[in-house]
């Protein structure tokens, strides 16, 4: 016998047999088979896209860097800016499903009534801007934190400058006074709010200091040191 005879008879007597499961036709958990199946089909759905981007990008792309962004945009829905004003699809948070606790549920539930949540809560203000009255009327309706809960990153400068309008018009009524250091003073404790006041113009940067001037005097020293530390007025 050779000795490349006794090597190969060596090789296979050290050959290690991997054991597999039987193949079963009844999976065990119907929930993450249908897991796999959406994630497969997914990734089957972005792989064709992804694809069909990149030749398409070759042709119009100017610059390898515009290509990057046209095949790294390709799965993303365009937004319009009539978007903005169309109702949310979800209109609760899925995490609080959840919650368990009576404290987190009531929460919960709190936020659901008064439509909570960046989006929703613009949605609603932008539909009442129109109408004075009603902007007011939901103003009146929300909560004294709605809007420190709900703009907690961004906020749009336009629609922060709409509500004081709004609230300084009214203020002349006691209930127009309490409404608007109410807004004000929710404002006035959004994070996003020093963001948002970088996009505001000087005039409008004037106006809105005129407007919270007007309300200071009706209001406790501790709520114009909040106020106007938080819109930057001197």
């Amino acid at each position: 016998r050779s000795h490349f005879g006794s090597s190969a008879c060596c090789s296979i007597r050290a050959m290690v047999i991997i054991k597999e499961d039987p193949l079963s036709t009844r999976p065990d958990d119907m929930g993450k088979l249908r897991y796999e199946l959406a994630e497969a089909a997914r990734t089957d759905w972005k792989r064709q896209v992804v694809d069909d981007a990149k030749k398409r990008a070759i042709y119009s792309a100017p610059t390898y860097d515009h290509f990057k962004e046209l095949v790294a945009g390709c799965t993303l829905t365009p937004v319009a800016r009539a978007d903005f004003a169309t109702p949310a699809k979800v209109t609760a948070n899925k995490a609080a499903r959840q919650s368990t606790t009576p404290e987190s549920r009531s929460r919960v539930s709190r936020s659901a009534s008064h439509g909570l949540g960046s989006r929703h809560l613009q949605t609603q203000l932008l539909r009442a801007m129109e109408n004075p009255d009603a902007l007011t009327e939901l103003l009146a309706s929300l909560p004294d934190d709605a809007f420190r809960r709900s703009f907690r990153v961004d906020m749009d400068s336009e629609l922060v400058v709409r509500v004081l309008r709004t609230v300084g018009k009214g203020a002349d009524s006691a209930f127009g006074a309490e409404l608007a250091a109410k807004v004000v003073l929710d404002l006035a404790h959004c994070p996003g709010l020093g963001s948002c006041l970088n996009f505001l113009s000087a005039t409008e940067k004037a106006e809105i200091s005129r407007l919270l001037r007007a309300l200071r005097q009706g209001n406790a020293p501790d709520w114009w040191r909040t106020v106007s530390a938080a819109f930057q007025i001197p």
